[in-house]
């Protein structure tokens, strides 16, 4: 639903994130087609799916920049919407994520999406 998300490590080992800037996503998009045409062509959303790994280094080959920050415990890291991320744990702890929309012009899309759910 491209929305935000605000990710929270409680405790245990840290996670490393990966994460491709918003302004980059079509091209990580157009990329991603590319590396996986069977998948592409069963979903145009395919990536959203979460089915498909991309080594930083083939992103950084293809000239796609991405950030990667390393989460420890006690920390927050907050996702944008479009922004393609992925991660892994350094072994076991315990997180939690939520998905959030600010208030903005674009907000009464969400809360109408939401009312569809809850009828």
């Amino acid at each position: 639903m491209d929305l935000y998300s605000i990710n929270y490590l409680h405790f245990g080992e840290p996670k490393t994130w990966y994460a491709v800037p918003p302004e980059h996503g079509r091209r990580l998009e157009r990329l991603a087609r590319e590396l996986f045409p069977g998948s592409a062509r069963g979903c145009e959303a395919f990536l959203r799916h979460k089915v498909a790994l991309i080594s930083p280094t083939v992103l950084k080959d293809n000239g796609i920049p991405f950030d990667r920050v390393t989460q420890e415990a006690g920390e927050f890291i907050v996702t944008f919407p479009y922004g393609y991320h992925s991660g892994f744990n350094h072994g076991f702890n315990c997180a939690e994520a939520i998905n959030f929309a600010p208030p903005t012009p674009a907000a009464p899309r969400w809360i109408d999406y939401g009312k569809v759910v809850w009828e």
